[in-house]
């Protein structure tokens, strides 16, 4: 299923996406967490990135596990299935950090939203909203770490001579 894209290994293509959305979603999070001037014109972003990151983390995941099948199947061996393994299981940590951020920053963007499900409204305001933040905050930078750990071990696996 996510093998090629356009004629082209569909890993090369679809890990741009988690490269440029997870980051991104950390860096919306992290101002709508710090920034409460910021919130109402970002709200919006922030929520849709929230979930759309950890998506992107696990298709990135799922169409990197098939990209290393290829390759299995066509002789990978030695310094580049190192390579390959290092990247991957940078990916997996990725992915379950993306996922817990994502649901992390919906709850931070929930808790304090205006509506029916607003916390502030419902009593929990400014102790939910502390709380998130600092999750959220700790979850990104963590989530940004991992991100660029799979990115460099990724470079370095595409860069090893067969």
């Amino acid at each position: 299923m996510f093998r090629e894209l356009f004629g082209l290994p569909a890993h090369a293509l679809i890990v741009h996406a988690a490269v440029v959305f997870i980051p991104l979603a950390a860096v919306g999070a992290i101002l709508y967490a710090v920034w409460p001037a910021l919130r109402r014109h970002i709200w919006w972003a922030v929520l849709a990135l929230g979930a759309l990151a950890p998506i992107t983390g696990w298709v990135a995941r799922l169409s990197g596990a098939e990209y290393k099948a290829y390759w299995l199947a066509n002789g990978a061996s030695g310094d580049f299935l190192d390579q390959i393994n290092k990247h991957e299981s940078y990916g997996n940590v990725t992915a379950w950090w993306a996922t817990a951020f994502g649901l992390a920053t919906l709850a931070m963007v929930l808790a304090v939203i205006p509506g029916p499900v607003s916390l502030v409204r419902s009593g929990g305001g400014r102790v939910a909203q502390i709380a998130t933040s600092v999750v959220v905050v700790v979850l990104a930078v963590i989530t940004l770490y991992y991100v660029i750990l799979t990115g460099d071990a990724g470079a370095h696996a595409s860069h090893v001579e067969l």
